[in-house]
């Protein structure tokens, strides 16, 4: 089986037949480890109703933001659009009092967010003891979106025992000029490096 340094190299340089085979492989690798379910979150910032859902309940699943409406990014897809309709929590404290809310109003849970830093990272890791406490006092269920991940932050967030991290995937390098650089983060943050020098960015 190839890791994903080996498969990310294989991708980029095969034929079709080839990469369908990975995709087959990886297709099998999925339903070896994960069950056949999938978990749909439908967005608590907004109101909406379709015909096999409806909005009914505010408190449902709040999206808060640990940098309130700030983002270094401000990539093209979202421009800081999405961080307009969730709910500021910069603080831990904070975000302990919006889900102490979200409790009282006989909602689920929360997704914990914020915009990128220049890194690609969402800074949520002092936010990560509360979301442990809010799992364990108030039973809640936490989404996390973190942008790009380290080994550290995966461990913090599997000690929290968070209900689900969020990830941004970019399938296609050459993307819009407005992503380039979170492009470039995806793609050595794939290949393991550590370090991203600082001239990726503007």
């Amino acid at each position: 089986m190839l890791d994903i340094k080996d498969l990310i190299s294989v991708s980029t340089t095969c034929d079709v037949v080839e990469f369908r085979r990975l995709l087959r492989e990886a297709y099998d690798v999925r339903k070896a480890n994960f069950l056949d379910e999938i978990y749909f979150y439908p967005p608590g910032m907004v109101y909406y109703s379709t015909s096999f859902h409806k909005a009914e309940n505010p408190y449902r699943f709040h999206a808060t933001s640990v940098t309130g409406k700030g983002c270094y990014l401000n990539c093209d897809h979202c421009g800081g659009k999405l961080l307009e309709t969730m709910i500021p929590v910069r603080t831990p404290e904070d975000l302990y009092r919006v889900c102490e809310k979200v409790k009282a109003g006989k909602g689920c849970g929360c997704l914990v967010s914020g915009g990128c830093l220049k890194d690609g990272t969402v800074p949520l890791q002092k936010h990560i003891p509360m979301i442990k406490r809010v799992k364990e006092e108030l039973g809640l269920e936490v989404v996390v979106h973190r942008g790009l991940l380290d080994e550290d932050v995966v461990r913090e967030l599997a000690n929290a025992k968070v209900d689900g991290v969020m990830l941004d995937i970019i399938g296609w390098l050459p993307v819009p000029v407005g992503l380039v650089s979170l492009a470039t983060l995806v793609a050595c943050s794939y290949l393991g490096y550590r370090f991203i020098p600082p001239f990726f960015f503007p």
